[in-house]
C-alpha cells in the first residue's frame, strides 16, 4: 500500500507542472530533495510491508512514509487547484491572472511552508531508516521466531467434534476409490481460508489410510515451500528417508528417485494447500502413473489451481467445500458453548447467538473460535453476548484466542500480488452483508488510481482481472452470476471484511462512518477516504484532506466545498438528492467520478462545466446534461435514461462508455455526432417515440445508422432498445462499414429482419434479442458464428411456431435462452446441432418476459450430449427450476415442459 502511494507521488513529483510549482514557490530544490528520498524509500518499502506483522518499527516507518507522501499530493493537487483555474483570452485573460496571482499570495505561503514541513518529515524517515536498519535485507531490528503455522490444529480435530463432515467425506472417499477408473486421476478441494478443507481431507486420508486400500499414503503441507524441500519432504514421508541424505541431491535428481519409488505402486499422496500452478508444475513430473488405481489430492483457496490440478491427469473432480448451514452452524456452535449444559442455549441468548453466528457466515473456523471464546466467559449473561457480537474487530485485534482467526485469513492477503493488495481493501468501505457491483466497484478502482492501464490494455480491463482474481482466491463470495458464468455482484465474508476492515484503518485507506467505523474519525489521522453507512453530521470534522466520499444513508448535507477542494470520487447513488445539490457539486472542481440519484428531472447546472478533471458520470433517473459538453478527460457516461444536448457532444472525444442515451425526434445533430466519439466502446441507445407519434424521421434513423458506421473500428458492445410505442426499427442493414468487431450485440425491438452484417461477427460472443420478431432464416444466420458462446431469444424474438436449430450449427454456444413467443409450439435439435451447448433456460409467463403459456416439446435433447442443465419458469412459483441431465441414464426423445 505505503509503496503504490509513493510511487504515485514520485510520478506527480517528475512532471513539468511540478518543476513550475517549485520555480514559482522558491522550493525547487526542496522538492528535488523530497522526490529522491521518496524514490529510494520505495525500494525500501515492499520489504518493510513483507514484514510488519515481524516488525513494528518497519510498520510504523511504513505508515510514516506514506503520510509524508499523502501529504506531498495534497500540496501538488492544491497547488494545480489554484493554477488550473480558467482564464480568458487577452488583456481580460491578462488581468484575472494577476488577480489570482494576488489572491494565492496566501496559499502560496501556506503551500510553501507545507513543502518545508514535508522535506523535514522526510529527512526524519531517512534518519529512522538508517538508525534501525531497514533496509531490503532479510535482517530485522531483532530476529523474531517464525510463528506457528496457523493451519495446524486443523490437522488434529476429533471426528466427533465436527459437523457437517459426513456427506463431503463420503463424495471425495467415492471419488477417491472408483474402481473403474485405473489411471491416477487429481481432485482438488476448493474454498475459502477457514471452510475446514484441511479438517476434511484429513479425515479422508485418514479413513483410506486405515483401508489398506493404498500401498502408500503421504501427507505433504505445501504453502510457500521451496521446490526442493517439498520433494525432500516427499521423499521422507514415502521411503522415510532422513534429510541428510537428499541434501546433496539436484531437483531433477529429487524427481527421479521419486518417480522410481511410486512406479508399480498404488499411493494416495495428499498436497495441502497449493497456492501456485508452478509448485504443481514442478511435483507432477515425479508422480508416476502405473494405471492402478493411485490418486492425489490437493486443496486450495484458488479456483484456477483447482482446475489446473485436476486436468493434469485422466478425469479428476473439483469440489466446491462450502459454507455449513445454520442448521449445522448451530450444532457446531452449541456443541462448543453450552457443552455441559442440559438445557442447551438459554431462551434469553438465542437471539444473540443466532446474530453471531449470522456474521460468523457459515466459517466453521470462526464458529469454533468464537464459541471458545464464549466458552470460556464465566457467566453467559446478553451483556457477554452483545459485547462480542458488537466488537468482533476489537477482538480479532486484541484478543490472542482469534489470533489463528486472523492469521489463517491474513495468508489470502498476504499472497496478494502488491498491485491488488489497495483494490481489496478498498472493499471495506462497503457495509456488512452488501451486495458490491462488479462495474461500480471497477469503475472506483480506476478512478482511485489503483487499477492503471498497460500497454494496449485499458484500466478498466486491469480491473476487471483484479475482481476476477479475487474470485478465483475465493476472497469474495459471488452474489449474481449472469448465464455466461461471469460475476456480476459479490459479497465479502462478515468475518473477513472484519480483518479488511482493521487493515485498512491501520493503513489509513478508508475512514468509517456509522455502524462498525465511528471510532475510526476520532482517529489522530488525516481522513483520506471517507465512507458514511449511517446519519450523522459532520461538524468539526477537518475533510481537508479527503479525496472521496461514498454515502449509504443521509447524513447531513451540505458538506462546506471549500472544504472539500481535493475531492476526486463522490459516490452518492444510494441516497437521493435534490437540485440545490447539484450546484453545490458543480464547485468540486478537481472530482474525477460522480454517481448520483435525483428524486425528480433536473438539468445540471452550469457550473458543472467547470469540472474538467472528471471522468466518470453516472447520473439517474432523469437529467438533462446540458453543460457537459466541455468535459474532455470524461471517459464513461451512463445514465438511465441519458438525455444529452443536441449539440456539442463531439467534444467529448475520451468517451469509451457511453448509455442509455435517448434518441428522437428533433435529436438530429446529437444523433450525428455520435459518429465522432471515435474512442467509444461500449454503446447503449433507446429509441423513443416522439409525443403523439408512433415513428421517428428517416432522415434520423439514416444519421443514426451513418453514425454507427463511423464508430466500426472502435465498438465492442452495442444495444438498441426500441421503446414499445415505435413502430420502425433503425436501419441496420445500411450501417456501412459494418462495426465487425462486436463482442456483444442486444436488440429489442420491431427489427424484423437481422442485417446481414451479423453473420460475419466472427468476435461476438453474446447476442440477446427481445421483441425481434425474426423468421427462421434470420436464426440460421447466426449459427456459423464461430465463438458465439451465450444466445438470447427472449419474448417475440422468433415469430414462428416452430423453432429449430440445424446439425453442426451454433459450435461454441454453451447457453441458450428462450422465451416465446406465444404462438411457439415445438423447439427441435437436429444432430451435431450446439455440441457444447451446456445450460438451457426457458422462461415461461416470467414477469417481464412473458413467454410461453402452454406446453411446448422439446424434441432431440438426446442430441445435444453435453447439457448439464435445463432451467425452467413455471407460473406456479417464482424460482427457476433446475433439472440436471445427469440425472437421467439416458436423454429422452422430447420433454413436455408443463406451465
Amino acid at each position: 500500500m505505503a509503496e503504490e502511494v509513493v510511487g504515485a507521488v514520485v510520478e506527480k513529483l517528475s512532471t513539468a507542472a511540478i518543476n513550475e510549482l517549485g520555480a514559482l514557490l522558491g522550493v525547487r530544490d526542496d522538492m528535488q530533495y523530497i522526490k529522491y528520498q521518496l524514490n529510494i524509500m520505495k525500494a525500501y518499502l515492499r520489504r518493510a510491508e513483507e514484514r510488519q506483522d515481524a516488525n513494528s518499527v518497519a510498520r510504523t516507518w511504513a505508515k510514516q512514509v506514506q503520510e509524508l507522501a499523502y501529504d506531498a499530493e495534497d500540496c501538488i493537487d492544491e497547488f494545480m487547484f489554484h493554477l488550473s483555474q480558467p482564464t480568458a483570452p487577452g488583456l481580460a485573460g491578462a488581468l484575472q491572472r494577476c488577480m489570482r496571482f494576488l489572491r494565492t499570495l496566501k496559499a502560496r505561503h501556506r503551500i510553501a511552508n507545507q513543502i518545508q514541513d514535508i522535506k523535514s518529515g522526510v529527512e526524519r524517515a531517512t534518519q529512522m531508516r538508517l538508525t534501525y536498519n531497514i533496509s531490503e535485507t532479510t535482517q530485522g531490528v531483532a530476529t523474531i521466531p517464525a510463528p506457528l503455522d496457523p493451519r495446524l490444529p486443523a490437522l488434529f480435530v476429533k471426528e466427533a467434534e465436527l459437523v457437517g463432515i459426513d456427506k463431503p467425506k463420503e463424495t471425495l472417499i467415492q471419488w477417491l476409490t472408483t474402481e473403474n477408473e485405473p489411471q491416477l486421476s487429481v481432485t482438488a478441494v476448493v474454498g475459502m481460508g477457514g471452510l475446514g478443507k484441511t479438517t476434511l481431507v484429513r479425515k479422508v486420508y485418514e479413513s483410506l489410510k486405515l483401508g489398506q486400500l493404498f500401498q502408500f499414503c503421504a501427507w505433504i503441507t505445501v504453502s510457500k515451500f521451496h521446490i526442493k524441500d517439498l520433494l525432500r519432504d516427499m521423499i521422507h514421508e514415502l521411503q522415510n528417508i532422513p534429510g541428510q541424505e537428499t541434501d546433496p541431491l539436484t531437483p531433477v535428481q529429487l524427481i527421479e528417485k521419486l518417480k522410481d519409488h511410486l512406479e508399480d505402486k498404488r499411493y494416495l499422496i495428499v498436497f495441502d494447500d497449493i497456492w501456485d500452478t508452478n509448485v504443481w508444475e514442478n511435483i507432477t513430473p515425479a508422480l508416476a502413473d502405473s494405471e492402478n488405481g493411485s490418486r492425489v489430492v490437493v486443496t486450495t483457496r484458488k479456483e484456477t489451481v483447482a482446475n489446473t490440478c485436476r486436468s493434469t491427469f485422466h478425469g479428476g473432480h473439483v469440489y466446491n467445500h462450502q459454507p455449513l448451514s445454520h442448521e449445522q452452524s448451530w450444532d457446531l456452535f452449541s456443541n462448543r458453548v453450552f457443552k455441559n449444559s442440559k438445557e442447551g442455549c438459554p431462551l434469553d441468548l438465542e437471539e444473540l447467538s443466532d446474530a453471531i453466528l449470522k456474521k460468523c457466515g457459515g466459517l466453521p473456523l470462526a464458529i469454533v473460535t468464537i464459541a471458545g471464546l464464549l466458552a470460556s466467559k464465566p457467566n453467559k449473561t446478553r451483556e457477554e453476548w452483545r459485547r462480542v457480537h458488537d466488537g468482533l474487530r476489537f477482538e480479532l485485534e486484541t484478543n490472542p484466542d482469534l489470533e489463528r482467526v486472523k492469521q489463517i485469513l491474513n495468508l489470502s492477503y498476504n499472497d496478494l500480488p502488491y498491485d491488488l493488495r489497495s483494490c481489496f481493501l478498498y472493499l471495506s468501505k462497503y457495509p456488512e452483508d452488501y451486495e458490491i457491483k462488479r462495474r461500480h466497484v471497477v469503475e472506483l478502482w480506476v478512478a482511485e488510481g489503483f487499477a492503471r492501464g498497460i500497454h494496449d490494455i485499458s484500466a478498466e480491463e486491469v480491473a476487471e482481472r483484479y475482481f476476477d482474481e479475487f474470485i478465483n482466491r475465493s476472497m469474495i463470495q459471488p452474489s449474481k452470476v449472469s448465464w455466461d458464468g461471469k460475476v456480476k455482484s459479490c459479497q465479502v465474508h462478515d468475518v473477513m471484511l472484519e480483518v479488511i476492515v482493521s487493515k485498512s484503518r491501520e493503513q489509513n485507506l478508508v475512514s468509517l462512518l456509522g455502524e462498525r467505523g465511528t471510532a475510526s474519525l476520532t482517529s489522530e489521522q488525516k481522513i483520506r477516504r471517507l465512507s458514511a453507512h449511517t446519519w450523522s453530521h459532520l461538524e468539526g470534522t477537518d475533510l481537508s484532506h479527503v479525496r472521496s466520499i461514498t454515502v449509504f444513508a443521509y447524513f447531513g448535507f451540505p458538506l462546506v466545498p471549500d472544504r472539500l477542494r481535493l475531492l476526486r470520487i463522490l459516490d452518492l447513488d444510494k441516497i437521493w438528492l435534490h437540485g440545490g445539490h447539484l450546484e453545490w457539486i458543480g464547485t468540486l472542481v478537481s472530482l474525477r467520478y460522480v454517481s448520483i440519484y435525483l428524486l425528480q428531472r433536473h438539468a445540471l447546472p452550469e457550473s458543472w462545466g467547470n469540472l474538467h478533471e472528471l471522468e466518470t458520470l453516472n447520473v439517474r433517473p432523469r437529467v438533462q446534461l446540458t453543460s457537459i459538453t466541455g468535459l474532455q478527460r470524461l471517459r464513461q457516461l451512463r445514465g438511465s435514461p441519458l438525455h444529452l444536448p443536441n449539440g456539442g457532444i463531439a467534444n467529448l472525444k475520451a468517451l469509451q462508455a457511453l448509455g442509455d442515451v435517448v434518441c428522437s425526434a428533433g435529436r438530429g445533430q446529437m444523433i450525428e455526432e455520435l459518429g465522432e466519439l471515435t474512442q467509444l466502446r461500449h454503446l447503449s441507445l433507446m429509441v423513443v417515440a416522439p409525443v403523439k407519434a408512433s415513428h421517428i424521421s428517416s432522415a434520423e434513423m439514416q444519421r443514426l445508422s451513418a453514425s454507427l458506421a463511423k464508430l466500426n473500428s472502435c465498438l465492442r458492445s452495442l444495444k438498441i432498445k426500441v421503446t414499445d410505442l415505435l413502430d420502425q426499427f433503425p436501419c441496420l442493414e445500411s450501417v456501412s462499414p459494418p462495426p465487425l468487431q462486436l463482442q456483444k450485440l442486444a436488440l429489442s425491438g420491431p427489427l424484423k429482419k437481422l442485417p446481414s452484417w451479423v453473420a460475419s461477427l466472427k468476435d461476438v460472443t453474446e447476442i440477446r434479442l427481445h421483441g425481434t420478431e425474426l423468421e427462421d432464416g434470420d436464426i440460421k444466420d447466426l449459427q456459423n458464428l464461430p465463438n458465439l458462446v451465450n444466445l438470447e431469444l427472449r419474448y417475440n424474438s422468433h415469430a414462428g411456431r416452430d423453432l429449430c436449430f440445424a446439425g453442426e450449427g451454433f459450435p461454441s454456444l454453451r447457453i441458450l435462452v428462450l422465451g416465446g413467443p406465444k404462438s411457439m409450439k415445438s423447439l427441435t435439435f437436429e444432430q451435431g446441432a450446439m455440441p457444447n451447448l451446456r445450460r438451457l433456460a426457458m422462461r415461461f409467463n416470467g414477469g417481464l418476459w412473458s413467454g410461453l403459456s402452454h406446453n411446448v416439446l422439446v424434441y432431440g435433447l438426446e442430441h445435444v450430449p453435453g447439457l448439464k442443465e435445463i432451467a425452467c419458469r413455471d407460473p406456479r412459483d417464482s424460482e427457476d427450476r433446475l433439472l440436471p441431465l445427469e440425472t437421467h441414464h439416458r436423454h429422452p426423445p422430447y420433454f413436455v415442459l408443463p406451465l
